[in-house]
Order: structure tokens, then sequence, then C-alpha cells
């Protein structure tokens, strides 16, 4: 992850409550094939993600806008704050965003967009450049993992590989809660610059349904600034649906003044306000 957000200053730091050592839930997800992408395909898989991310975390409870993120070109990780219910997070979240990736995938066609995501709860500290602690580098290997790799190369019907750490799988999983089952993960072995990391990879599909768990199919934002593929158009331009009320007001979230200068070159093509024509003349 090389990028920062915006929440690195120290009030941002201890606003989540980490004034010391203290244990916390994250959440990793990279985008499969980024940097086979053009620079324009790569900005709006960035926009639409941002998008999914913000709502599947909405449609399950969680603040997002109260994680502590570090988002990469690829995808982000985040610090979740003390309290955050960690079903909601393991059993909903993932499924909340499979759902919406696949809405994404149907509507767009090919390249699809899919993920590697991990989870994990462990212990992290106040830097002076965020948040520290072996927790932030094992979700990183976990994230990255040859064997989560695989499985996405291996099932083209999934728009998420899915792994959790050791620590959620026992204090989770295991519960069985929420529709949670741990005959659905298979233990694998992550070796990465001479350290071993156990994580237990999820062999299921999680834009499948559970029983009894409701899964919301609010349809994602499809705005031309937001499509991955084909001909730039200006937003809004004729067939392409305007935004809902509710959809607006995550899109104001996600995209708020307070993150960037709202005339910056960044934050109007992080938002979409410029079609794939504009950004090549650019």
């Amino acid at each position: 992850m090389a990028r920062m957000d915006s929440g690195t200053n120290p009030r941002r730091v201890r606003s989540l409550g980490l004034e010391s050592l203290t244990f916390r839930y994250l959440a990793a997800v990279d985008v499969e094939g980024f940097s086979r992408r053009s620079t324009a395909q790569q900005a709006r898989v960035q926009d639409v993600l941002e998008l999914a991310l913000a709502q599947a975390a909405e449609s399950t409870g969680l603040e997002r806008e109260r994680w502590y993120r570090q988002p990469g070109g690829d995808g982000e990780l985040a610090v979740l704050p003390q309290g955050v219910d960690g079903l909601s997070l393991v059993a909903d979240y993932p499924r909340e965003l499979a759902s919406r990736l696949a809405d994404v995938n149907r509507a767009n066609g090919e390249p699809r967009l899919r993920l590697r995501m991990a989870i994990h709860h462990g212990a992290v500290a106040p830097g002076c450049f965020g948040p520290v602690g072996k927790a932030l580098i094992a979700i990183s290997r976990l994230v990255d993992a040859e064997a989560v790799r695989q499985r996405l190369r291996q099932h083209d019907d999934l728009d998420i590989a899915l792994i959790v750490s050791a620590a959620v799988y026992d204090e989770v999983i295991q519960s069985r809660l929420r529709g949670l089952d741990p005959d659905d993960f298979r233990r694998v072995a992550v070796r990465a610059k001479g350290i071993s990391y156990v994580g237990y990879l999820c062999e299921k599909n999680l834009d499948s349904p559970e029983p009894g768990v409701p899964v919301s199919r609010e349809p994602i934002l499809k705005l031309a600034a937001l499509r991955i593929t084909g001909p730039g158009q200006p937003p809004h331009s004729a067939g392409t649906a305007r935004p809902s009320s509710s959809q607006s007001r995550i899109r104001s979230k996600v995209c708020g003044a307070g993150r960037r200068r709202s005339g910056s070159l960044a934050h109007r093509l992080k938002c979409g306000y410029f079609p794939d024509s504009a950004i090549r003349a650019r």
C-alpha cells in the first residue's frame, strides 16, 4: 500500500483510540490484475471499488468513515475502530461486497473487477505515519498470498477470494453464527520474507446467499464515469441512469471535499467528473 489516507496525522490516529497498543480488526482488499489495465481503466476501477466498499459497509452497519484507511493504487488496508461487530465484518461485509461486485461485473462485462480480501484481528499501535504493528504486516502477507491468487485463477465464477487469519477463524468463524461454517474454510500456510503465517481460505462463492441471511441487492451506481470498459462518454449521457438520492448520498461521502480540494484534478478524476477522453487528453 503505497499511499496514506489523510488520516495519517496523529490526531486522526488518536481519534480511533490508538493511544497505545490495542487489538483491532483489520481488513484489506487488492484488485486482481490492476497493473494490466490502462490508466483510464485504473481510474474507473478505483472509483467503482470505492463506491462498492462504501455501499457494502453501509449495508452492514459498518461506519466506514471512522475507519483508518491506507489506500493503494489497487486497494486499501483499513484498521477499524474499537467496538466493531466482528460478525458484521467477517460474515456480512464480504457477502455484501461480493453482491455489489457481481452487479458491477454483470453490467460491465470484461474485464471483470475481482478482489483478493483478507480479514485479521491483532495488535496495533500509533505511529508517526499511521498505525504500526505486526498485525498490519500479517494482513498484507495474507491478502497477497499465492493461495489467494490461485483461488481466483482457478475459479472464474468468483469475484472475491477471501482469506482470514487464524485469530479470526478461531474467534469468529468457529462461532457458526450468522451463517458462518468452519467447513467452508481451508487452512493454508503462507511464507513471506522468511516468516510463516497461517490463514484460512474461504472455499465457497460469497455471492451465494445463505439460507435465512438477507443480502441487499441495491443496484450499484451505474454512471458512465464508473464504467470499467467501453468508450468514454460524459456522465448522464443518453441511456445512462442518473443516481438515486441514496446513491448520491453515498457518493458524497465517498468523494467529500474534506478529503481533497474539490477543484483539484485528483479529486475530480477520482469522483468521475472526467470522461475517458478527457483523461487521455490530459
